[in-house]
């Protein structure tokens, strides 16, 4: 399908991407969504008008990806797509979320969280990767550092300077086992 002869492609098994304007020569207003699992809707309006203008093609398939507890938009792909938003997870089944980025926690300056109620959770990010959550543990179980057994020093946590020996891992349990080393 085309507009002003620039061609859209998404491929999804759903509606997943909502365009709030039809003419992409000028910024508009953007959501994506795909209804199962999550939606990403975009801070300010997307300006496509330079792709439009060399009509090249807005392949939303390649460049973006909602599925079960993760959203990922491929910023090299579709540079354009790569401001701000609030995020928006599904069916998740958490007590107290944690937001990742990348497979680590993210940090403040770049993810806030919004809310979380009913396995939804919402929350802002300033830029794209990929987006996840994990159970936040607990403060009783919430590092297991691994030990050699018998005094040794294999995995303490501070394992000196030769690189690789201080291991925490902090595992969440949700369907499968989930690790993060620190």
């Amino acid at each position: 399908f085309a507009i002003l002869d620039t061609e859209i492609v998404w491929d999804f098994d759903e509606d997943i991407i909502a365009l709030f304007a039809v003419d992409l020569s000028s910024p508009f207003n953007l959501t994506i969504s795909r209804a199962a699992f999550g939606a990403i809707n975009f801070s300010f309006p997307i300006n496509f008008s330079q792709k439009v203008a060399a009509k090249e093609k807005l392949n939303f398939t390649q460049s973006a990806n909602i599925s079960q507890n993760r959203i990922f938009v491929n910023a090299s792909e579709m540079p354009e797509l790569n401001v701000s938003a609030t995020l928006s997870l599904y069916i998740l089944n958490f007590t107290n979320p944690r937001i990742l980025r990348d497979s680590t926690i993210c940090s403040a300056e770049i993810c806030t969280k919004i809310s979380y109620s009913d396995g939804a959770l919402i929350f802002n990010v300033t830029s794209f990767s990929v987006y996840s959550a994990e159970e936040t543990p607990s403060s009783s179980n919430a590092s297991n550092t691994t030990s050699g057994g018998d005094g040794g020093t294999t995995g303490t946590p501070g394992g000196g300077g030769g690189g690789g020996a201080g291991r925490t891992i902090t595992s969440s349990v949700v369907s499968n086992l989930t690790c993060i080393e620190n």
